[in-house]
């Protein structure tokens, strides 16, 4: 599975790009809200992301950064990069590097960034701040946008993020959206690129889609 990236010039040009449906329906969720997403290459300052869901009424108590947005109604991206703890390029498994951007309908965000599950870290503070995530909740449904630095990409990668998207299949990045509240009410798990796990899982970079720019 592929993710298409396009370059883009402007921000509201994001729905030129692919659309990426959030329809796995996984392990037993008791909705499955239609969902959807977009990521494109801002031209200069970074990949540029949308997220979308048909629910008009969004559970959303989180209100501050780095808290258990999960527990709402939440809209994630997963990006993995076949980069290991010391450093070095080679195969994508689940100790690889990955990053998760985890948001709810009041634009608080829980980001972090590590190799595998353990020892995770928040991204930096200016990540936060520059990611200028916002929320929009509308008659038909809600959105986030935010935006992830170049810069911080290229720090923590080591490598540019124009680099990554073209690999072409030679060591490319990486790329799940994910639409999940772990609230009992309202519990699912759901994802553009399914997970094989017996149990709810969505950090298992192995089963992330390509993503790259157009061929």
């Amino acid at each position: 599975m592929r993710y298409t990236v396009r370059r883009i010039k402007t921000q509201t040009a994001i729905e030129s790009c692919e659309r990426a449906g959030i329809n796995e329906v996984q392990w037993n969720g008791r909705l499955q809200p239609e969902a959807w997403a977009y990521m494109g290459y801002l031209e200069g300052k970074g990949l540029f992301v949308r997220m979308a869901c048909g629910e008009t009424n969004p559970c959303r108590v989180q209100v501050y950064h780095k808290g258990p947005v999960w527990k709402d109604s939440a809209l994630e991206l997963f990006l993995a990069f076949p980069v290991s703890e010391d450093g070095r390029e080679g195969e994508l498994t689940n100790e690889s590097l990955y990053l998760n951007f985890e948001i709810n309908a009041n634009a608080a965000m829980y980001a972090q960034y590590g190799f595998g599950r353990r020892n995770r870290e928040f991204i930096p503070d200016r990540v936060y701040r520059e990611s200028r995530c916002n929320a929009v909740i509308g008659r038909d449904g809600w959105r986030v946008d935010f935006l992830i630095p170049d810069w911080y990409l290229e720090e923590v990668t080591g490598k540019k993020t124009e680099d990554w998207l073209a690999a072409d299949g030679n060591r490319p990045m990486y790329c799940n959206f994910y639409k999940i509240s772990e609230s009992p009410e309202i519990e699912h798990y759901m994802s553009y690129s399914r997970i094989e796990s017996g149990t709810p899982d969505f950090h298992l970079p192995v089963y992330f889609a390509e993503a790259g720019f157009e061929k």
